[in-house]
């Protein structure tokens, strides 16, 4: 008797061999904990990559509504670009990064120093974006792996605005600390 997929089985199996419907309920829930503990453990990146591609997305929608406009493609990407950094700064100041910061200097810090740092990204974005188009590459196309590679940059200098350059430091020995020992095990 073949019953749904590997899984299901997996939980009714044991119920149908005389195991009972309680230690597969305890096998069910171990396993929920530890997708938990996962999230728990990868909250802020989570967070980071559903408030990152919210914003990719508006940094994107801006870029392509623009194009029947008849503007260049740095033009666009700019103005895109301004969508976009508006957008990612209450979203990633609240759902990301927590700060805490409670005075409008403090406030106005931040904002200058993620604007700060988003300008110095949106100038590497720009420079690759013609360099690409430069050599061939159709300017929308061109935009995606761009994109990407920005999105990394932004990722390490939101973390240095909202949290210091020491967490960003802490952070990388803890990611090159998993791949040394990743890397280990094969």
């Amino acid at each position: 008797m073949r019953i749904g997929n590997t899984r299901s089985r997996k939980f009714i199996i044991p119920v149908l061999n005389g195991g009972s419907a309680f230690q597969s309920a305890l096998h069910l829930i171990e396993k929920m904990k530890r997708i938990k503990n996962l999230i728990l453990k990868h909250r802020h990146f989570i967070a980071y990559a559903i408030v990152g591609g919210l914003t990719t997305g508006i940094n994107f929608l801006v870029y392509y509504l623009l194009d029947p406009t008849g503007l260049n493609y740095i033009w666009r990407n700019s103005l895109a670009w301004i969508a976009s950094v508006i957008a990612s700064f209450f979203a990633n100041r609240k759902f990301v990064f927590h700060s805490t910061a409670a005075s409008f200097h403090a406030k106005f810090n931040e904002f200058f120093g993620f604007v700060a740092s988003r300008a110095v990204s949106l100038l590497i974005e720009n420079i690759m974006l013609d360099l690409s188009v430069r050599i061939g590459l159709s300017d929308n196309l061109a935009k995606v792996p761009v994109s990407i590679f920005v999105i990394i940059l932004n990722y390490i200098t939101g973390h240095i605005v909202f949290n210091g350059k020491n967490e960003v430091k802490k952070r990388i020995r803890e990611i090159s600390g998993r791949f040394h020992k990743d890397k280990s095990k094969q």
